[in-house]
């Protein structure tokens, strides 16, 4: 991960259309803002008056292909004016570009490795230990001494080496679907690596352990993410050589809401579902999140495509981010999304009907006949009859929907089918989710009671996606003041 990204002297091997024809009289930079956006800013000398009028009403997205000399290409995708040009009129122009990605090549070795980069990463979840020696030289030049020699000579210093030792990163070993092996590692990202606010983290895979396919990366990022309990924010990645020299970096700008503050987010508390132990030497405690990470990513790999774990998860994320009335909301849509694919699912005993399709219809024959009768003899007599033949198709329909399970009925319901235990608290939160979802106008009292029963939702939430995965450890009530950890079998509860 560079420090930043911060490039300058580039020139276009594709010129935009719009551009001015003086281009290579142009500035070119390119730049991280402090939202981890990548920004390219170019400055523009002379421009004539139809120029500046081109790249003020310019509103199209566009590519440009740069090159660093004296080797490395940079292809920026999908740019964006991100502001009208600004400066002296014509001259000593500022155009400053938003774009998505950042590819560039240094060169073509073959690769051995691919790290992952990520904020908003945790600080204290790594089990395996790591050693540094770290040795410094610098030189000293002392100058206005006139010509004596003795003052004036260039020293060399090198102070001794000091040895770093910690824990920081995680090693992942399992068998995917295929029973193939997958192996890679999380390693800590040192902080003076930008950007300074967020703790940071790699993912490294390795082409002897065979590199997995981004769709599969993609996965394992989502299950690292809630096991961590703070939702890792990808900038990109860089392929490496054997000797560890950069052969291929790619860089996105981070795909959340730009309203969202990514440094609030950095600066707050993980919400991991389960209680961790760290190793206090070089010798791992067995409940690390290693442990966790080897047994549920497999398992999530199998179902995560049928219970859309990953859209499940943009709720569970996106609730962090709002104010506390409308965390609630958010997590119950999360969760009802949830129970709506388990229901669709081929493991749902009910699939979200109260009673078998067949049966319903068996059962009901005769009513049901009745109904259609009547609505084929039923006649149009308003002027416009072009919606009515669907409206009865409608309101036939509507009598097979009294056999469909509600909001509650369908979660309560999915707790039953997947054998999780729910108790009064997790009921209350369940319904206290209706308030703020219908609209409802809360005094301050109930406010505070919403912050509550969150903590109580998204324990619940943590407990559902951990039975889902076939857990069967303890997890943390959030709801207890003292955040106990519990079996996964026994419902929140409100004392110690």
């Amino acid at each position: 991960m560079q420090e930043e990204i911060n490039k300058k002297g580039l020139g276009i091997d594709n010129i935009p259309d719009f551009f001015p024809d003086n281009i290579d009289n142009s500035e070119i930079k390119i730049f991280r803002d402090e939202n981890c956006l990548i920004k390219c800013n170019t400055n523009f000398k002379d421009l004539s008056s139809s120029d500046y009028d081109n790249l003020y009403y310019f509103n199209e997205t566009f590519d440009m292909d740069l090159y660093n000399p004296p080797k490395s290409k940079l292809i920026l995708k999908d740019c964006r004016k991100s502001s009208h040009p600004f400066g002296t009129l014509y001259n000593d122009i500022n155009f400053l570009i938003s774009a998505s990605s950042l590819n560039q090549i240094f060169s073509l070795e073959p690769v051995s490795w691919l790290t992952e980069w990520y904020i908003n990463a945790p600080k204290y979840f790594y089990n395996r230990w790591t050693s540094r020696s770290l040795e410094f030289t610098y030189k000293r030049n002392r100058h206005d001494l006139g010509n004596k020699k003795s003052f004036n000579k260039e020293l060399i210093f090198k102070t001794e080496p000091k040895e770093i030792v910690g824990p920081d990163y995680i090693f992942v070993e399992f068998k995917n679907e295929k029973e193939n092996d997958v192996k890679f590692i999380i390693h800590h990202v040192p902080d003076f690596y930008h950007p300074k606010w967020s703790p940071k983290l790699g993912i490294e895979y390795r082409t002897e352990w065979n590199i997995p396919n981004k769709d599969d990366r993609e996965k394992i990022s989502e299950m690292i993410s809630f096991l961590f309990g703070r939702q890792l924010i990808y900038l990109g990645q860089t392929k490496f050589d054997e000797l560890g020299e950069p052969v291929q970096e790619s860089l996105v700008t981070p795909e959340i809401d730009y309203e969202i503050n990514l440094r609030n987010i950095s600066h707050r508390p993980s919400l991991n579902p389960i209680k961790y132990i760290f190793p206090k030497s070089n010798s791992r405690a067995l409940n690390t999140i290693e442990t966790h990470l080897n047994q549920l990513i497999p398992v999530y790999f199998e179902k995560r495509d049928e219970l859309h774990f990953d859209e499940v998860f943009r709720r569970y994320w996106l609730s962090m981010s709002l104010p506390s009335y409308a965390r609630l909301v958010i997590l119950a849509g999360g969760l009802e999304l949830l129970s709506g694919c388990w229901h669709k699912s081929n493991e749902s005993k009910s699939h979200g009907k109260f009673l078998p399709k067949n049966e319903f219809r068996k059962l009901f024959k005769d009513e049901l006949d009745a109904i259609q009768k009547k609505l084929d003899k039923l006649k149009c007599e308003a002027e416009d009859c072009d919606d009515f033949d669907k409206n009865k198709e409608r309101i036939y329909q509507k009598v097979f929907e009294l056999n469909d399970m509600g909001t509650k009925a369908s979660i309560t319901n999915f707790f039953r089918e997947i054998n999780l235990n729910i108790g009064k608290i997790e009921e209350k939160a369940i319904e206290c989710r209706n308030e703020p979802a219908h609209g409802n106008i809360l005094n301050v009292n109930e406010f505070e009671k919403l912050k509550r029963y969150e903590e109580a939702y998204r324990s619940l939430f943590n407990r559902a996606i951990l039975k889902l995965l076939d857990y069967n450890g303890n997890y943390i009530d959030y709801y207890n003041q003292l955040h106990t950890s519990r079996n996964i079998n026994e419902p929140i509860k409100d004392n110690y």
